[in-house]
């Protein structure tokens, strides 16, 4: 969320957020994802198009998830909806302390997906490139 608003200057829209999960807890998905936001989504899923395969069920699995994790960020004030429906994080209470790399590989790529995400046009683009319908 952090790194969409300080590329775009909006909030993250919900219909990007649910692909948060699904991209970033996937091994295999995220150890292919690009090294730089000087890339897009469009590039780097044309480099592998086979990423897209069961993306769609993944992220109909992963919906619960996403939508709990946002509804516990809204109730402990971490999170709040603008009127168009966008997310934004409202409070950092720290840094994350931990040694496991797969954490901190999690929290960077986060970073980049949500760059990626705002360099790669509007959701309906991006749900069009990974193969996905609304």
């Amino acid at each position: 969320m952090i790194a969409y608003r300080e590329e775009s200057g909006n909030n993250l829209p919900f219909s990007l957020a649910v692909l948060i999960l699904p991209i970033l807890l996937n091994s295999k998905i995220r150890s292919r994802m690009p090294k730089t936001k000087a890339s897009t989504i469009h590039s780097w899923i044309n480099e592998n198009e086979d990423l897209k395969i069961g993306l769609s069920s993944q992220i109909t699995n992963f919906l619960p998830f996403t939508r709990e994790s946002i509804m516990f960020g809204i109730v402990h004030d971490a999170i709040s909806i603008d009127d168009m429906g966008g997310l934004a994080l409202k409070q950092r209470k720290g840094r994350l302390k931990s040694d496991d790399m797969e954490i901190k590989n999690c929290i960077s790529k986060s970073a980049l997906l949500g760059k990626l995400l705002h360099k790669s046009g509007n959701p309906l683009t991006i749900y069009s490139i990974l193969g996905i319908k609304p």
